[in-house]
C-alpha cells in the first residue's frame, strides 16, 4: 500500500452529477509501489517464459554497449550543456530514438531471415547506468517461438546492433562469440554462433535461459524497470529534474524535455496475457483476484498484475473521439467500459475493503494508546515535539466506537464525491442519510464506469479533431468542497490517515536502510563486521 498517496483532481474524459470529484492516487515513487511495480512485471515474465518453453521456444539473455565512438551524449545546447562529467565533458547519456531504430532493423531482419507471418519472438528491454563504468548499456531478454533457430537469432541480434548496412555501428554485444559459422536458413548463409566467451574468458554456453535460471532472469531484469539510482544519483541530473524551488508541473516539463536521454524500460505488447487462460470461469477469476494466482516458478501465489486485472474487468470500445499524432496521422481514442464480471467484482471489493478498513480501525482505537508518539511526530509543530498534542486529546474525547462504519463510507467514497453532489445532496437531506452503505456502494461502482456518463455528451469537430462536449451543465471538477462539514468523521479521518502514513513511512525507512546496508556489505571487499571495530 502506497506510504505517500495524494487526493488529486479527477480528469476523467466523462463524468456527470454522481462522479467523483477527487481520485486517492499512489506516489509510484514509495518502496511500496516500487516493490508493486517489480512484483507486477516479475510475474508477467514468468508466465510468459513458462508459456514460451511449453511451446517449445526458448529464452535468451542479452547486454548491448557502445564503444567510445559512438556513445551518447547530452547535446551540447541549452538546457543539457550544463550536464557535464567530472573531466568538464559532456555526460554520456541514453538515446531512445536509437535504440527504436535498432529494434526496428532487428524485427526486419528476423522476419525476412524466417519468412515469418506471424509475431516470432517477443522482448523485453531495459536501459541501465553503468555505476562503475558511468556508462548506458541494455539488457535485452528475448523470448523465441520454436520456429526461430537460435545460434542465428543471436548473431542477427550482433549484426543489428552493429548495422554496417546502414552505417549505424553502435559498439559491442555480449557475451562475444568464440567463433562464427555460416548456416543456411531458407536457402541463405547466415552468421551463427553457438559458444560463447563468459566473463572470466572460459568458454560459456549459457546464452539461452536455462528453465532453473528463468525466475533469476526474470528479477535481474525486473530491478531496472524502477528508477536507475546511478544515473538520476548523479549531481546535475537530480539538481535539474528535483529543483526545490520549481513547480510540480515545470518538474514534468523538464522530465518531459529530457524523456529521450533518460533510461526507461520497453516491452512488446501483451507479455504474460497466458495467465487470462487460466481464468476461464468467474469462480476462478474471483479467487484470482482475491488470493492471488499460482506462480509454478516460484511456487508461490502472487497478486494479479494491474494489467491483468485491466483486461478481466475492463474491456475498450472505440470512440467517436479522435486527435492527430506528431506526424499528423489520425488516431481514435478507446473508452474503457465495464465488464459484467467487472461490476460484480466492484462490488465485492466494496464490501471487502469497507469490513477490512473497519476492522482496521477498530483495532487502531482499541490500542490508540500505543499510538501516541506517533501522533505526536505527525502533528508536530515547527519541529517541536509535543508528547500529548492536541490532536491526540481531541481524537480521545470523539465518540470513536460509532465511527469505524461511517469512516469506511467516507474514505471510500464520500470524501472523493465532486462538490456540486455534495451542496445538492446535502441540500435535501442530512449527512446521516449520506452515510448509506447502499448509495455508497453504487456511486463506487458506477464511478469506475464510463458508460453512465457518455449519454451526456456529443461530439463535434473542433480543429480537425472530435472531441466530447458536455449537452448539459457542466461540473465544475475542480471545485473545492469544505469537509469540515463532516466534524468529528473528518478530523478522525485526518488523524487516522496521518498517524497510519506516518508509521507505514517509519517502517519502510528501517526496512530501506537494512537492505542498503545489505548492499553496502556485500560491494566491500572485507568481510567483516565493523561493529567488532
Amino acid at each position: 500500500m502506497c506510504t505517500n498517496s495524494k487526493f488529486l483532481h479527477s480528469n476523467a474524459t466523462y463524468y456527470g452529477f454522481e462522479s467523483m470529484g477527487f481520485n486517492l492516487i499512489p506516489c509510484g515513487h514509495c518502496l511500496e509501489c516500487q516493490n508493486a511495480a517489480k512484483q507486477n512485471w516479475e510475474t508477467r515474465f514468468a508466465f510468459w517464459l513458462m508459456d514460451l518453453y511449453k511451446r517449445g521456444g526458448c529464452a535468451v539473455m542479452l547486454t548491448f554497449t557502445y564503444n567510445n565512438e559512438h556513445l551518447p551524449h547530452f547535446p551540447n545546447e541549452f538546457p543539457f550543456n550544463q550536464f557535464i562529467s567530472a573531466d568538464g565533458a559532456p555526460l554520456p547519456c541514453f538515446d531512445k530514438e536509437d535504440v527504436k531504430v535498432f529494434l526496428s532493423t532487428l524485427r526486419n531482419r528476423v522476419n525476412r531471415c524466417f519468412h515469418a507471418t506471424s509475431q516470432l519472438y517477443k522482448y523485453f528491454l531495459v536501459e541501465e547506468f553503468g555505476s562503475d563504468t558511468k556508462r548506458p548499456h541494455l539488457h535485452v531478454i528475448f523470448g523465441c517461438e520454436k520456429q526461430i533457430d537460435i545460434d542465428v537469432f543471436v548473431e542477427l541480434c550482433r549484426d543489428s546492433w552493429n548495422d554496417k548496412e546502414n552505417n549505424r555501428e553502435r559498439g559491442f554485444m555480449f557475451p562475444k562469440a568464440s567463433k562464427t559459422f555460416k548456416k543456411e536458413v531458407n536457402g541463405i548463409a547466415y552468421n551463427a554462433s553457438n559458444e560463447y566467451v563468459g566473463k572470466n574468458g572460459m568458454l560459456d554456453g549459457r546464452v539461452k535461459i536455462a528453465s532453473e535460471k528463468r525466475v533469476a532472469a526474470c528479477s535481474y531484469c525486473c530491478k531496472y524497470v524502477l528508477k536507475d539510482l546511478s544515473f538520476y544519483g548523479i549531481d546535475c541530473i537530480n539538481e535539474y529534474l528535483n529543483d526545490p524551488e520549481i513547480t510540480a508541473k515545470e518538474r514534468r516539463e523538464r522530465k518531459k524535455i529530457m524523456a529521450n536521454y533518460l533510461p526507461c524500460h520497453m516491452q512488446s505488447q501483451d507479455l504474460g496475457t497466458s495467465m487470462l487462460e487460466m481464468l476461464d470461469t468467474d469462480e476462478k477469476k474471483f479467487e484470482a483476484l482475491d488470493k492471488g494466482i499460482f506462480n509454478a516458478l516460484t511456487g508461490k501465489y502472487v497478486p494479479l498484475p494491474q494489467y491483468i486485472v485491466n483486461k478481466l474487468m475492463y474491456k475498450n470500445v472505440r470512440s467517436q473521439r479522435t486527435t492527430h499524432n506528431d506526424k499528423g496521422k489520425l488516431v481514435h481514442y478507446y473508452d474503457r467500459n465495464l465488464t459484467d464480471f467487472g461490476r460484480a467484482y466492484l462490488s465485492r471489493v466494496f464490501e471487502m475493503r469497507y469490513r477490512k478498513f473497519v476492522d482496521k480501525f477498530d483495532d487502531f482505537i482499541g490500542n490508540v494508546s500505543t499510538h501516541r508518539a506517533s501522533f505526536a511526530s505527525a502533528f508536530s509543530k515547527d519541529g517541536k515535539f509535543n508528547y500529548f498534542p492536541a490532536e491526540y486529546k481531541r481524537f480521545n474525547e470523539c465518540d470513536l466506537y460509532q465511527m469505524p462504519q461511517k469512516l469506511a463510507l467516507y474514505s471510500l467514497v464520500i470524501r472523493k464525491l465532486n462538490a456540486d453532489y455534495l451542496e445538492s445532496f446535502l441540500s435535501d437531506h442530512s449527512l446521516e442519510e449520506l452515510f448509506d452503505f447502499e448509495l455508497c456502494k453504487h456511486l463506487y461502482v458506477q464511478s469506475k464506469d464510463s458508460v453512465f456518463y457518455i449519454d451526456n455528451y456529443k461530439f463535434e469537430y473542433r480543429n480537425e479533431d472530435v472531441v466530447a462536449v458536455p449537452k448539459f451543465h457542466t461540473i465544475d471538477m475542480g471545485k473545492d468542497f469544505d469537509f469540515s462539514l463532516f466534524g468529528e468523521v473528518d478530523f478522525c479521518y485526518k488523524c487516522y490517515v496521518s498517524v497510519a502514513s506516518y508509521e507505514r513511512n517509519r517502517v519502510n525507512e528501517y526496512y530501506k536502510s537494512v537492505f542498503l546496508a545489505r548492499m553496502a556489505y556485500k560491494r566491500t571487499q572485507a568481510k567483516y563486521d565493523k561493529k567488532l571495530c
